[in-house]
């Protein structure tokens, strides 16, 4: 069971076309206590967004991908928070990105720009 955070029932989704990376900040983020699912491509993004109430949405790389219009419509009719995270190769991009949605939840939680 994951330790008790104040943001666990916000649910979140994380967008990266590497599915291993994205699955492994999700599975860091979920070992913090966040409540997370990751989709890889612009189809499952939209349909995770559609079926399921989420709170937040993060783009990774997949957020320089042009067909990124639907997905963030779809995020605006569901009343979805968008925001990016860095992103490279290695360990290093994983806990990078990891602090990076940990910093901006925080600063979302208390009103911080």
């Amino acid at each position: 069971m994951p330790p008790t955070n104040p943001l666990s029932d916000a649910r979140i989704l994380i967008f990266d076309s590497d599915k291993k990376r994205g699955a492994a900040i999700r599975d860091a983020l979920f070992e913090l206590g966040y409540n997370c699912q990751c989709a890889s491509n612009k189809d499952e993004c939209i349909e995770e967004l559609s079926s399921e109430s989420y709170k937040f949405l993060f783009l990774g790389d997949a957020g320089d991908n042009l067909g990124l219009f639907p997905i963030l419509d779809t995020a605006k009719k569901k009343n979805v928070i968008v925001n990016n995270f860095a992103y490279g190769d290695g360990e290093w991009s994983i806990k990078k990105a990891v602090s990076e949605i940990e910093q901006t939840l925080f600063d979302l939680k208390y009103g911080r720009n």
